[in-house]
């Protein structure tokens, strides 16, 4: 340690002595020199004290903002469960008397005042629970490029390309987001469609499912469960009813009085075109099938606000229910199949066919249940989407941007937009 100071002690010594030997112009440069470094130390003081000061005010700021979004979070949170409480009240209140008004009736037995207030109870359950969803999905922000959606034109004719130009113009024709029923009936290109999708001969009307299936958006549920609700409403009358009469009934009288229905039968007249429709027929079954294995993958696209959790458990309890619809389906349609195979080798094989065709299209009955109002999005949780005129899937559209894309298409702002029909 002593040698050390004598080290230090002998350099200052040396530098001394220097200073005091040089003359006027060393002691100037040297001055000089320990001013610039003196000058160059204070910056870099001054710029580390900037850093610090910078990066406590960043610190800072961050600690101020998450103190913001805590107390904004928790007067959403507030806001949310004052808003369902009141909503539950009221609900609890309407329940009672919906209950009380069915079952006002002195003569009525107890068990079935109770069975119909269980009813109201249950469905005010559900009440409950989609108004939650509906509260948590406004609290959680509006999506901006849904909107954007909502409000676009045509791309153009054949662009970006002639597929995605067929495909936008069959969705949007079919389907449109901005249409009422009176705006399409003056669609001539929707009669075309209509047409073709229920010509019941050589399979043309299957084969415009399966067409629909191919186009369709199958990332949503609302497009997958309304495709499978579809085709299952249209087997009731496609190959239920309108078979069952003309196909069946007026045959029978036919052949019986000749007896040539052996020959004649339900479905032996025109055996070719019978097949074709039951091979299309086939495959529409199967695109049902197809349609449900894509459910679970699917989201709904029918939010304008940002999903939540409350919202996709809601999705999930619909496709669990809506499960049991397709595990019926399933069903019926086995034991249809396994009636048929065992009447292979019959000379009325045919006549089966078309028997049990029919009836699985009476069998699909059930199926109107889910187009009644209310059932959908009540046992479903789906919310109803569309096709925009670029047949990007979108939530139905509201007065106001009707009145905007109706005006578009009658050509008032871009008259070389209008979608040619």
């Amino acid at each position: 340690m002593l040698s050390g100071l004598k080290n230090k002690a002998a350099a200052v010594a040396g530098d001394a002595q220097k200073l005091a030997t040089s003359g006027p112009a060393e002691m100037k440069e040297r001055a000089s020199s320990l001013a610039a470094a003196a000058t160059d130390k204070a910056e870099d003081i001054a710029g580390n004290l900037k850093e610090q000061v910078k990066e406590k005010a960043n610190e800072t700021v961050e600690q101020v903002k998450e103190k913001a979004n805590e107390t904004v979070d928790k007067a959403k949170d507030g806001a949310k469960e004052f808003a369902k409480k009141v909503v539950h009240g009221a609900l609890d209140k309407v329940s009672k008397k919906i209950g009380g008004a069915m079952g006002s009736d002195p003569d009525m037995p107890k068990p079935v005042k109770a069975g119909l207030q269980d009813i109201v109870d249950a469905l005010m359950v559900e009440v409950k629970a989609d108004i939650d969803a509906s509260i948590d999905g406004l609290a959680a922000g509006k999506s901006a490029d849904v909107n954007d959606k909502i409000l676009e034109g045509p791309a153009g004719v054949c662009k970006p390309n002639p597929c995605s130009w067929f495909r936008a113009w069959v969705l949007y024709t079919m389907f449109p987001h901005d249409k009422s029923i009176w705006a399409k009936l003056k669609t001539p290109s929707w009669w075309f469609i209509m047409i073709l999708a229920n010509m019941p001969i050589y399979g043309v009307a299957q084969a415009y499912f399966l067409l629909l299936f191919i186009l369709m958006d199958k990332g949503d549920i609302f497009q997958l469960v309304n495709f499978i609700q579809t085709l299952k409403v249209a087997s009731v009358v496609s190959i239920g009813f309108i078979p069952a009469v003309t196909g069946g009934i007026m045959v029978y009288l036919d052949c019986i009085p000749k007896g040539t229905c052996s020959t004649e039968g339900p479905g032996m007249r025109n055996s070719s075109e019978f097949l074709i429709s039951t091979a299309f027929w086939g495959v529409q079954m199967l695109l049902t099938w197809i349609a449900a294995l894509c459910l679970p993958c699917a989201k709904t696209k029918g939010m304008r606000s940002n999903a939540n959790a409350a919202i996709t458990k809601r999705q999930g309890t619909g496709k669990k229910r809506f499960a049991m619809w397709i595990v019926y389906d399933l069903i019926v349609a086995v034991a249809m199949c396994a009636w048929v195979y065992t009447q292979i080798g019959e000379e009325l094989f045919i006549t089966y066919v078309f028997w049990g065709k029919t009836f699985y299209g009476y069998l699909c009955l059930p199926w109107f249940l889910l187009k009644l109002p209310l059932m959908g999005p009540m046992i479903l949780k789906t919310k109803r989407t569309a096709y925009n005129p670029q047949g990007k899937t979108v939530p139905m559209a509201n007065g106001k941007e009707k009145k905007i894309n109706r005006e578009r298409r009658l050509g008032s702002k871009h008259p070389s937009t209008v979608m040619p029909v």
